[in-house]
């Protein structure tokens, strides 16, 4: 179900057994876990369906330490959140993004990279990142070249030693910002809450 936010009585409390801040790719994800569980869920979103610039100040705020895009710049209220901002067309009318896991030597401590390290291995990710692709629909949990490798698509002959080739996987953004929140307007036991900038009180 979808609530219009604006539309509550004043201090209208809402109860639900969970509450999921953030309509983006993550909110949205978590919130379709819930479909149909017999849980009731308040997914709450700060914006509303379209870009409104009230709510989309609250994004604003100040950056410490490397030289980053503004926060407003990089996050977007509304349902669908930053997936809003996905735009690498794919085709003539379809719009999306990339894919790609991380490498095993992004978990491993590294004298040269600060604070570097990970308590878990890539392995331990790899069910999370297969289960993703199918989420997403966006084909089989593989990103060797070589696995991808045909006559019009080939890869590049680079020194082992030195480079190596690797794939990028492409979705569609609606999946996010259309789809998804879709599914979850029309379940009986999770609720998008669309606070359009205002404010509203859950239990």
């Amino acid at each position: 179900m979808k609530i219009d936010a604006r539309k509550l009585m004043h201090e209208q409390v809402i109860e639900s057994d969970v509450c999921i801040i953030g309509a983006g790719p993550a909110g949205t994800t978590l919130a379709r876990e819930f479909l149909d569980s017999g849980v009731s869920v308040s997914l709450l979103e700060s914006g509303g369906d379209k870009f409104d610039n009230k709510a989309h100040q609250l994004s604003k705020g100040t950056l410490s330490g490397e030289l980053y895009e503004p926060l407003e710049s990089t996050h977007l209220r509304q349902i669908g959140g930053t997936a809003n901002n996905w735009i690498l067309q794919m085709t003539d009318n379809q719009y999306g993004y990339r894919y790609t896991p991380l490498d095993e030597i992004d978990f491993e401590q590294r004298d040269e990279v600060p604070h570097s390290g990970w308590p878990i291995r890539k392995a331990d990710l790899d069910p999370y990142y297969a289960r993703v692709q199918a989420v997403c629909e966006i084909g089989p949990y593989q990103y060797s070249a070589e696995y991808w490798a045909k006559d019009e698509m080939f890869t590049l002959p680079l020194p082992p030693d030195k480079a190596y080739n690797s794939v990028f996987l492409f979705g569609p953004t609606k999946k996010f910002t259309k789809d998804f929140p879709a599914q979850i307007a029309d379940s009986q036991n999770v609720n998008i809450c669309a606070c359009n900038g205002g404010r509203v009180t859950f239990k």
